[in-house]
């Protein structure tokens, strides 16, 4: 009998299940409260393959640990998807991690952390992974210098990539438009999942903003970011104790020539990054510009709307132009500065210029089951792929 699933959500995490679940024989409507699918953080971000170098805020690795294998599986998965390659749509050039002057982790032990990723990935395989391999190299001096604008405590040069996220988001939309099996209910937000008999069992109903209802269906995936703890709260289901909601913007920049100006990220702490991904196409983020709203529950808080698009602007090339000042160029070679962004969703609390907030973790995330109802804490983009996987098999086998 062919199986009927509602996924909720039509960012990375919604489309990859939705696609894995029709390519299995199931039937999928796919909801999204935007007109278009995959149009807030799943476009609009850094498109960071992790692998764990970033949260050496976690000395114990379990973060590390808890995405090494999404993040190594991502390029076949994600190329099985769209069935194209990605290879021309990564940045050229691995991350240079920078230990920035008020880095709530020393460079001592940002090393120690790097060191002990290394050892981690030696295990894996990297055969398929987005670029080749290499160990963590310490950057001299000089390089360091040029590439902080001196105020760089220590650099390391990482095995971490990019995939620009626009071009795979156009992709992920053709793969769903490819896919009869799949119905995409766009424009109307999702208000609440009920199942017809009690328990948490099927068949179930899902109601929408525009007083629409929709159903049966034997399965709900919830694969929605902000509004993901409120529809589990609402069926009597566990919300995680630590939950952080961020809106988050940043700067997709596009230049009139290609530029060589290497990737890099500021750590550990509320910094920023840039990202080069074909000499004309770029991302920059400073994170206090683009924070505009931030605040622990069930529910997101409201963002603010007294930061304009042009201040986000402002404030991000000032920080970024003094900790790299070869960004000076991309930002006068632009023909086009685009400030965009969406709902970020951690199990984490406090402030990421305290050493010890849990927001530094990210080893909290995953799959939940109850009964015919499935909530998936994506945790990063780059993991979204791997878990969509198991999702399919966990309903289909």
């Amino acid at each position: 009998m062919t199986k009927s699933v509602a996924v909720l959500g039509a960012g990375i995490m919604g489309i990859a299940t939705a696609l894995h679940l029709a390519r299995r024989g199931a039937k999928v409507c796919l909801f999204d409260q935007q007109a278009t699918m995959i149009n807030g953080a799943s476009r609009w971000n850094e498109g960071k393959i992790h692998l764990g170098y970033l949260y050496s805020g976690d000395q114990t690795g379990n973060s590390a640990r808890a995405m090494l294998a999404a993040g190594l599986s991502f390029r076949p998965l994600i190329e099985d998807l769209v069935a194209t390659s990605v290879g021309d749509h990564v940045t050229q050039h691995s991350d240079t991690y920078i230990v920035h002057p008020d880095s709530v982790v020393s460079p001592t032990a940002v090393a120690a952390h790097f060191a002990n990723v290394d050892d981690m990935i030696r295990d894996q395989d990297t055969s398929r992974s987005l670029r080749a391999q290499h160990s963590t190299r310490r950057v001299s001096r000089s390089t360091l210098d040029q590439l902080s604008g001196g105020h760089g405590l220590d650099g390391f040069e990482v095995p971490e990539y990019s995939v620009d996220t626009q071009w795979l988001a156009d992709r992920l939309i053709a793969a769903v438009a490819a896919t009869p099996a799949i119905e995409p209910i766009l424009g109307a937000k999702v208000d609440s999942a009920t199942p017809t008999t009690s328990g948490l069992s099927g068949p179930w109903t899902v109601h929408t903003s525009d007083q629409n209802s929709h159903g049966p269906f034997d399965v709900v995936v919830n694969a929605l970011w902000e509004g993901r703890p409120g529809l589990d709260h609402a069926l009597g289901l566990p919300v995680a104790k630590e939950g952080l909601h961020r809106f988050r913007k940043s700067l997709f920049v596009t230049t009139k020539h290609p530029l060589d100006v290497p990737s890099r990220v500021f750590v550990v702490g509320p910094f920023g990054d840039l990202k080069n991904y074909d000499g004309t196409r770029f991302y920059v983020s400073w994170y206090p510009a683009g924070l505009l709203a931030q605040g622990e529950g069930i529910a997101p808080p409201s963002v603010g709307q007294d930061r304009s698009d042009q201040d986000i602007i402002d404030q991000t090339r000032t920080q970024i132009e003094h900790l790299a000042p070869d960004m000076s160029q991309v930002f006068h070679a632009a023909s086009d500065i685009r400030v965009e962004g969406g709902w970020v969703y951690a199990q984490g609390r406090g402030r990421l210029d305290q050493a010890s907030a849990s927001i530094h973790r990210r080893d909290k995330y995953g799959i939940v089951k109850s009964g015919d109802y499935i909530s998936v804490d994506t945790g990063k983009y780059s993991v979204a792929p791997f878990m969509a996987q198991k999702i399919a098999a966990m309903i289909l086998s």
